[in-house]
């Protein structure tokens, strides 16, 4: 199914295109997301967090088209699920594969809003995009690139351990498919040494929120 092939469409007979044809991604199902598979991708899917590479091109509904970054022959980059983009990007890119190209339906409380864009979206605009996941890798922590995360559950609240708090962390340390590390530990951060917690792990603490659940990949150092 391609989605011009019905352009222009009104909200309704839009919403019953993709729910004939897709599915709802939102996580509310509300179908403020709603997506059609143009391509079939492979492997896994980002995590929140991870830095996605991205080719899109939007449209209204009438067909009209307001961006595409393939004419720019430049693809997007961003943290997904960091509130860096509008929240249809943010839930739309966490439910596709690498090299997955869709179609999303884009209400206007996930999109543009009530303001709309001036000159280019009217207020209250649903839209759509054409979404082609190119690549996507681990949030790097340090400027050496030697902590990279990659968050499985994200946490709550805004704020973080600073150096000098005491925090508890279920920890399980792997090496290939060796598990050489599996404990409940509590430390001070910034002195983690003292309990044999590894300086990478310490270090992306200032990082982490309250309950969250994270992959970290550290190098030898």
């Amino acid at each position: 199914m391609t989605t011009d092939q019905f352009l222009p469409m009104d909200d309704k007979s839009a919403t019953d295109v993709f729910a004939a044809n897709g599915i709802d991604v939102t996580p509310t199902k509300d179908q403020g997301v709603m997506k059609v598979v143009r391509r079939q991708g492979h492997g896994d899917r980002p995590m929140i967090g991870d830095k996605v590479t991205v080719h899109y091109t939007g449209k209204l509904l009438t067909g009209k088209k307001f961006d595409c970054s393939w004419e720019r022959k430049e693809p997007f980059c961003f943290n997904v699920g960091k509130g860096q983009v509008l929240k249809a990007w943010d839930i739309g890119v966490l439910s596709m594969l690498r090299g997955e190209v869709c179609t999303l339906l884009c209400k206007p409380d996930y999109a543009y809003g009530p303001p709309g864009n001036p000159d280019k979206i009217p207020p209250n605009s649903s839209v759509l995009f054409e979404m082609e996941l190119l690549n996507f890798e681990g949030e790097i922590l340090t400027a050496d690139g030697g902590i990279v995360r990659r968050i499985k559950v994200k946490g709550e609240g805004y704020s973080n351990p600073n150096d000098g708090a005491s925090v508890d962390v279920h920890l399980e340390g792997r090496c290939g498919d060796r598990l050489f590390d599996c404990r409940d530990v509590s430390f001070i951060v910034g002195e983690g040494e003292d309990k044999g917690i590894p300086l990478g792990v310490d270090r992306a603490m200032d990082k982490m929120q309250n309950g969250e659940c994270c992959l970290l990949y550290l190098n030898p150092k």
